[in-house]
């Protein structure tokens, strides 16, 4: 009677010693003393996009190759499967010995991951699905995954993240696709909900020495409602923030102190959809100039050199 012994291992092989069940009798694997066959051949099962010929050159399992039954060669095998990141399950199953029992045809069992034959959005305005492709890179014909599925949504999270929509919430959406065999369709479905804008910009550090207005002036793209310009639209920024934080440090650069930092920077909730940010700066010493004198400069004028150190 044709025996089949399966032997399903996962990728690190973690499992307890495992039963091998052949059809006339049970076979027990003894992880202490393993067995090694000699490849007496190897098919293939479950495959429909990849060849056999091309699993089984990937596999290295070969005819004539000794292997331990169990042994890190199978480990390595399954691990050279998985490592194609095209298969959600590979196991290796002893199909049949030789008479002489030294000899054993193995079986490659796979099921392969569904390739995506299309990706697309909802919810997203057709420039930005152009953008989200682009960043995305996600190809016709890719794997999928929920590693794919949960670093796409992240992405384009951020994405809307640097346009001020914070709260925005997208789900991949799976369907299988009803004309090409085993391959699905996804689309992420965007909900950005309302745009995050900025209600107070709490400034310390400054005592005085500089105005909030001016310190408030040099954060380019990051305002609260407290400044009064009708232009401005007062939205969050991730991708314009750092920048803004820059340009507060400068201000107080120009002021005379050269050593000033950013020693706090919170960002907070103070009502739905609405920022409050507080920056804290530690100033250090006030540097002073003295009398400037330029010579030699006859390709610039005093005072072009003179703004590029910040003199006034």
């Amino acid at each position: 009677m044709t025996r089949f012994l399966k032997l399903f291992l996962p990728c690190l092989l973690l499992a307890a010693p495992l039963l091998l069940r052949a059809q006339s009798q049970d076979f027990e694997v003894d992880y202490a003393r393993p067995r090694e066959y000699f490849v007496a051949g190897v098919t293939v099962e479950g495959n429909s996009v990849f060849s056999s010929d091309q699993i089984i050159q990937v596999s290295g399992l070969r005819k004539g190759v000794k292997v331990g039954v169990p042994s890190d060669d199978i480990a390595d095998v399954i691990s050279r499967l998985w490592a194609q990141r095209y298969f959600e399950d590979v196991s290796i199953a002893v199909d049949s010995l030789t008479a002489g029992r030294d000899s054993a045809y193995f079986k490659i069992i796979v099921r392969e991951r569904p390739r995506v034959s299309r990706w697309d959005f909802t919810g997203v305005r057709s420039g930005e699905k152009k953008d989200l492709q682009e960043r995305l890179n996600l190809r016709r014909g890719g794997e999928y995954s929920e590693y794919i599925a949960s670093a796409s949504s992240d992405i384009i999270k951020r994405f809307y993240a640097e346009k001020g929509f914070l709260n925005a919430e997208v789900t991949p959406e799976v369907v299988k696709d009803s004309v090409v065999k085993n391959a699905i369709r996804v689309t992420f479905k965007v909900d950005r909900k309302e745009r995050v804008r900025i209600k107070t910009i709490n400034f310390e550090g400054a005592e005085g020495e500089i105005s909030d207005w001016k310190l408030a002036k040099s954060m380019k793209k990051t305002k609260s409602n407290k400044i009064y310009n009708f232009f401005s639209s007062k939205k969050f920024s991730e991708k314009d923030y750092p920048d803004d934080k820059n340009g507060l440090i400068s201000a107080f650069n120009e002021a005379g102190y050269r050593d000033a930092r950013l020693v706090k920077d919170s960002i907070y909730y103070v009502e739905p959809g609405r920022l409050g940010i507080d920056l804290k700066v530690d100033r250090g010493r006030k540097y002073y100039f003295r009398n400037i004198t330029w010579t030699g400069n006859s390709l610039y004028a005093t005072d072009v050199l003179n703004s590029v150190l910040g003199i006034e």
